[in-house]
């Protein structure tokens, strides 16, 4: 139990990390492509929305970007707090959110041809990651790979993710996983560390770490199965005639 786990943990060893391995398995339908992955017991409240089993990527219930380019649906969240000692420490020292969104070129979006096409990917990531980390209004300095042949590509259980970290040192980090999944989905896999200290990153706490080994240890149980049709196209590099609406 939880408790009992706390009477030993520090800041520098706190407890929380889910076990993956007794998580049950949570599959969610794209659209006949298939995402399974392990979903561990949510331990923050701020998650009170229900995210159904399956989601039409081609519907309506996305949100529209300002831009008009894209727009935006999360299909799940979770996240898991991190604990210092039961009696002499601060309690939740720390976290990990987890988002999982899908993104949707407009359909009259043609700036590029397909998300399946590694240079159209890369495209796309790299100008949302631009607009995003580069607000003129804001105080943080976030670092992330500038330019697209600079996002590094991490293989997971048979599929291919742009996986990257932007870093606002040392106050925080977030980590992405993305992938494509039709010509004009990409699925998204954000984690957001949390801390007690302003600084995540610090020599205080290892809730940095632990946030890390949690990451790892999500990704390491995300399996996707294209449908039919993404496989068609993925194989043709995406030509848009043979690839279906």
């Amino acid at each position: 139990m939880l408790w009992l786990k706390r009477l030993t943990a520090s800041k520098m060893k706190p407890v929380g990390i889910p076990d993956f391995n007794k998580a049950p398995w949570r599959t969610i339908n794209l659209s006949g492509t298939e995402l399974r992955f392990k979903n561990p017991s949510q331990t923050t409240g701020i998650f009170a929305e229900h995210f159904p089993d399956r989601f039409y990527l081609y519907g309506e219930d996305y949100e529209l970007w300002p831009d008009g380019l894209g727009m935006t649906q999360d299909i799940f969240k979770s996240g898991w707090s991190f604990f210092d000692h039961l009696i002499w420490g601060e309690g939740s020292v720390g976290g990990l959110d987890v988002y999982i969104q899908v993104q949707r070129r407009h359909p009259h979006n043609r700036s590029i041809d397909s998300l399946f096409k590694d240079e159209d990917a890369r495209q796309w990531i790299q100008r949302i990651n631009d607009n995003s980390f580069n607000d003129s209004d804001s105080d943080q300095n976030w670092i992330y790979p500038r330019a697209a042949h600079e996002l590094p590509i991490s293989e997971i259980n048979g599929t291919a993710f742009y996986s990257y970290k932007a870093t606002d040192w040392p106050h925080t980090w977030k980590s992405y996983f993305e992938t494509p999944i039709t010509d004009d989905h990409l699925l998204i896999f954000r984690f957001n560390p949390s801390s007690w200290h302003k600084h995540l990153i610090n020599d205080l706490d290892t809730v940095s770490e632990a946030a890390e080994k949690t990451v790892q240890s999500f990704m390491e149980n995300v399996h996707i199965k294209l449908s039919d049709d993404a496989l068609r196209c993925q194989a043709v590099y995406q030509s848009p005639s043979s690839c279906p609406a």
